[in-house]
Parts: structure tokens; sequence; C-alpha cells
């Protein structure tokens, strides 16, 4: 019972995080997030030592920060588990969160990108 309701919850967030974006592009037109002006931005955070941070990540390139922010549908800075859902990048989620605050940051996201580089490095 408590699976069912895990499931249920994360089919919940994954249809809010849906309807989130459709929102988005009714109100830009072009399925563009809506302006940084228009919404709060959170300033960035820094790993914390607690947050199990032993080694600084990897910057993101260039195509990893669009993806980024393709995936930060509210524009808070972080990925959500209700914005990965619908991705590969739920899958590893809780893996990522390495803070567990249910949220991936750059920092988590940049690792996680370089996992998924070196797994398909070596499938080849």
């Amino acid at each position: 019972m408590p699976r069912l309701a895990a499931t249920v919850r994360s089919v919940l967030l994954a249809l809010c995080a849906l309807s989130f974006s459709a929102t988005a592009i009714a109100e830009t037109g072009t399925g563009e997030q809506p302006k940084a002006s228009k919404r709060k931005a959170k300033a960035a955070k820094k790993p914390s030592a607690s947050a199990g941070a032993t080694r600084p990540a990897p910057a993101l390139d260039e195509q990893q920060e669009l993806a980024y922010r393709k995936h930060d549908l509210d524009g808070d800075g972080e990925i959500s588990k209700a914005e990965a859902a619908g991705s590969d990048l739920i899958n590893a989620f809780d893996r990522f969160d390495r803070n567990k605050d249910g949220k991936l940051n750059r920092a988590e996201y940049s690792r996680a990108m370089s996992a998924k580089a070196k797994r398909e490095a070596a499938s080849q």
C-alpha cells in the first residue's frame, strides 16, 4: 500500500509539472519560459559539507546548461522531482540528490551527467 501511495504521488507530481509547462507555453505562446522578471529567482546554492560534496562538481558545458534550464520548468535554479518526471533523469534522481532535499542543483546535475557520460563511454 505505501508503494501505491508513492506511485500515485509521483504521477500527481508529473501531472503538475506538465500543467505548469502548458501554462508557460500558453503565457509566452512559444514554449519559452516566462521572463525572469516575472518570477523570483533563488540565488544559486553551494553544496554544504554535510551534503556529501567531497570534490568540486565539473562545470556544465553549454549543451548541459541548456538541458538543465529545460528541466528547470519554474526557473528557481533547481530541478525538482516533478520537473524531472517524464525524462530519464527521474531514474537516478534519488541517487544524485546528495543532500536529499528533493531537488537537483547544478552541482548534483553535473555529477549525474558525468556519471551518464562515463556509463555511455564504458558501454561502447
